[in-house]
């Protein structure tokens, strides 16, 4: 926060000024710095937030309640707050509301469509990439259906923190490995070598969409359920090569960085 106060000093005369989270602090000392401007920063102010900082749900850490006042202070200076979806408004101060706009993630999609070319596994081999939480995301249902199969398969773990699938590891043994995260661009080459792919607990209201974007780019079906609620016929399915029920992907060409640029051009006009 103090860095980036620090770094806009004297800044002025720009028409349009983005603050990216996460880290959070990034909008709070924008914030500060255009409160605390002789002149004005910039004519519009947009900060950019995938989640909010209060209103997010699936934290594993506590927050004081006195954050509230960082998180405001960047609301009442925004001309317009964006977020990754419009469904997750509600998880905003209610006084920011008419500010909020969607402009989605953006991505150069010819840096993501060199992935492998798949090939057929001697065994149905699936992968998930990202973070498990307790309260949404959470692979527990899941893991303790397949210790039930007598079948042979392999699912893959691209983990990052801790990692709520590890007790099950001397359960499932092979059939279950962990892989450390590495680069986005070479993550999906290999996440497209597989048969198919895992989204766990995917909610529109609290969480934004990545994962899911990264795995289009992977041209590979996709198995997505509630954390608490699996189908364990769906999973059959596809764990027989049968992708019928895939999850369906819509209206794609939303996420391409010219569209997601003009969109704040078009703010400022």
């Amino acid at each position: 926060m103090f860095q980036v106060k620090d770094k806009l000093k004297g800044e002025s005369g720009y028409d349009l000024l983005i603050s990216v989270a996460v880290p959070h602090p990034i909008h709070w000392g924008t914030a500060w710095a255009i409160g605390k401007a002789k002149t004005p920063v910039a004519k519009t102010y947009i900060p950019d937030s995938g989640d909010p900082y209060m209103g997010v749900f699936y934290d594993r850490y506590g927050k004081p309640f006195w954050f509230k006042y960082l998180e405001k202070s960047w609301g009442k200076q925004a001309t317009y707050l964006a977020i990754t979806n419009i469904n997750m408004k509600q998880n905003y101060y209610s006084e920011f509301h008419d500010k909020i706009v969607e402009i989605t993630q953006g991505f150069k999609f010819e840096d993501y469509m060199n992935t492998e070319p798949f090939v057929n596994n001697k065994v149905p081999t699936f992968a998930f990439a990202g973070t498990f939480y307790k309260s949404v995301r959470n692979p527990t249902n899941f893991l303790n259906y397949l210790c039930t199969l007598k079948s042979d398969f392999k699912f893959v773990i691209y983990k990052m923190g801790p990692n709520l699938a590890l007790p099950y590891k001397e359960k499932l043994g092979d059939k279950l490995e962990f892989r450390e995260f590495i680069p986005r661009t070479q993550l999906l080459k290999e996440l497209s070598k597989m048969d198919f792919l895992v989204n766990i607990g995917y909610n529109p209201v609290l969480q934004s969409p990545s994962k899911l974007i990264d795995y289009y780019f992977t041209g590979r079906p996709v198995l997505s359920f509630p954390d608490n609620n699996i189908n364990e016929k769906l999973i059959d399915e596809f764990l027989a090569g049968d992708y019928t029920r895939t999850f369906e992907f819509e209206d794609m060409e939303k996420f391409r960085i010219e569209r997601v640029a003009k969109q704040f051009l078009d703010l400022i006009k």
